[in-house]
């Protein structure tokens, strides 16, 4: 059964994009494992509170990470 757990911080994505994430890389699944795989195939998105999240020892926030989308 394939699963994948995607984790970001709180308030960077916004829900249109998270959708299209847990749809997108379920389907990549499904295309590698195959089609019979379809309904034990998840995708779930877990969400950190800003600023409880580090990268390079640094605390970061959500508005840290949409600085770097640009």
């Amino acid at each position: 059964m394939p699963v994948v757990e995607i984790k970001v911080i709180e308030g960077v994505f916004t829900h249109e994009e998270k959708r299209q994430m847990v749809e997108r890389l379920s389907e990549a699944l499904i295309e590698i494992a195959g089609e019979q795989m379809r309904q034990a195939t998840h995708a779930f998105i877990t969400e950190t509170p800003s600023a409880e999240w580090a990268i390079g020892g640094g605390a970061k926030n959500a508005e840290d990470i949409k600085a770097m989308r640009g």
